[in-house]
C-alpha cells in the first residue's frame, strides 16, 4: 500500500514539474508531509510484524487500505491544478481535512494492535508504547480537526499554508523519530 501511495506522490510530484517547470514550496512541503506519512505507516507495520503476535481479522485487512484511502487523498489534494475553476480554493482544505481522518485511522490501528498483541518477554513494555500512540493520535487528530476548522473559518494565505503545512510536516518526521525511540526503549535489554 506505501509503495502504491509513494508512486502516486512521485507521479504528482512530476506531473506538477512537468506542467509548469517548477514545484511550488507549498506543493514541496506537502509532499514531505505526505512522505512522513507513508514512512510512519510503514515503520509502524514493520515494528508490529516483528514485536507482536496476534490472529489476523478482517480489520487487520481493512486498516491499511483505509491508510492507503487516506494518503491517496492527502496526495489528491496536493494534485489539484492550482487552476481549477472550483476546487483550487479547495486544495489545502481537503489536505487538512485528510489529517484527522489519517490520525483516526491511526487511532484504530493502535486499538486494534494492542487489544490483540501477544508479546514476547524481552519487548513486554511495547504494548504500552503501542497504548501511548493511539492517545497521542487521538490529540492530533482533534489539534488537526481545530486547524482544519480554523482554516474554513479563516482561510489561510499562501504564506500561512505555508508555514501550517512546514509545522505538519515536522509534527509528521518528530513522530517518526519518537516512535522508532520508544520501541527501542521498551525492548532494550535491562541491565
Amino acid at each position: 500500500m506505501q509503495g502504491l501511495a509513494l508512486g502516486y506522490l512521485l507521479q504528482v510530484i512530476a506531473s506538477e514539474l512537468l506542467s509548469t517547470g517548477s514545484l511550488t514550496i507549498l506543493s514541496a512541503i506537502q509532499s514531505i508531509a505526505c512522505l512522513a506519512v507513508m514512512i510512519i505507516v510503514w515503520h509502524e507495520y514493520a515494528i508490529g510484524v516483528v514485536l507482536f503476535r496476534w490472529r489476523l481479522d478482517i480489520i487487520d485487512s481493512t486498516i491499511p487500505f483505509m491508510f492507503g484511502i487516506c494518503e491517496f487523498v492527502m496526495i489528491a489534494a496536493i494534485a489539484i491544478p492550482r487552476t481549477h475553476p472550483t476546487l483550487s480554493d479547495s486544495r489545502f482544505s481537503i489536505f487538512l481535512w485528510s489529517l484527522p481522518v489519517f490520525c483516526l485511522v491511526s487511532c484504530l490501528a493502535y486499538r486494534n494492535q494492542y487489544s490483540k498483541a501477544v508479546i514476547d518477554d524481552e519487548c513486554r513494555d511495547s504494548v504500552a508504547v503501542s497504548k501511548k500512540n493511539f492517545y497521542q493520535a487521538m490529540w492530533t487528530a482533534i489539534a488537526f480537526s481545530v486547524i482544519a476548522i480554523t482554516n474554513e473559518i479563516w482561510r489561510f494565505g499562501t504564506l500561512g499554508q505555508m508555514i501550517l503545512a512546514g509545522i505538519i510536516a515536522v509534527s509528521f518526521i518528530g513522530h517518526c523519530f519518537r516512535i522508532n525511540n520508544a520501541y527501542d526503549q521498551a525492548c532494550s535489554p535491562i541491565s
